[in-house]
């Protein structure tokens, strides 16, 4: 082993902190003079994935008062990206209210597809808002785009532009809201 990161010490093998070209195959082979063995692996190092892929929210989201709703998208991710919702800007906890799932489906990139739920039941006007996830693993952290949440507003009509959360530093933006 040429490496210079690689530590070998005694009958162990460490990399602490792996490289894309550490992957390959290892071999260690012990002999006592008598008997000998040997013992392969296989490494296959890989960059961590994190995709936004897509929304199939549409904002403003207008939901029978009483009646429930599921926000979803996908994430393609490797490893699996740890999501937390937000309402208004406050982190969710799962309730009788807020129920959460994230269901792994199959892919062909290496990578895994995760579909990525949340059930807001009993919408009324305590749960009209805004809505957005973010989902992190060791390749980052990303937002979705915020979804406006309401019952129906009677006598009135509510519209705005919807805006995406993340945006470019240095980039203008205007935020228009009219009841």
């Amino acid at each position: 082993i040429t490496s210079s990161h690689v530590q070998i010490s005694g009958s162990s093998l460490n990399i602490p902190y792996l490289f894309l070209n550490d992957s390959g195959m290892y071999q260690c082979y012990v002999s006592n003079g008598t008997n000998s063995i040997w013992a392969q692996w296989a490494v296959r190092v890989r960059v961590p994935t994190l995709d936004y892929v897509s929304s199939s929210t549409v904002s403003p989201l207008v939901v029978s008062t009483g009646g429930n709703v599921t926000l979803s998208f996908q994430v393609q991710a490797d490893p699996i990206p740890i999501v937390q919702w937000y309402f208004n800007g406050s982190l969710i906890q799962t309730n009788i209210i807020y129920q959460t799932s994230i269901t792994p489906t199959n892919n062909t990139t290496g990578s895994t597809l995760y579909n990525i739920n949340l059930l807001i039941g009993s919408v009324d006007l305590s749960t009209q808002g805004y809505y957005y996830a973010s989902f992190s693993n060791r390749a980052g952290t990303q937002n979705t785009s915020s979804v406006f949440v309401t019952p129906p507003v009677v006598g009135s009509i509510l519209s705005f532009i919807a805006v995406p959360t993340c945006i470019t530093l240095g980039s203008t933006i205007q935020l228009v809201c009219s009841v």
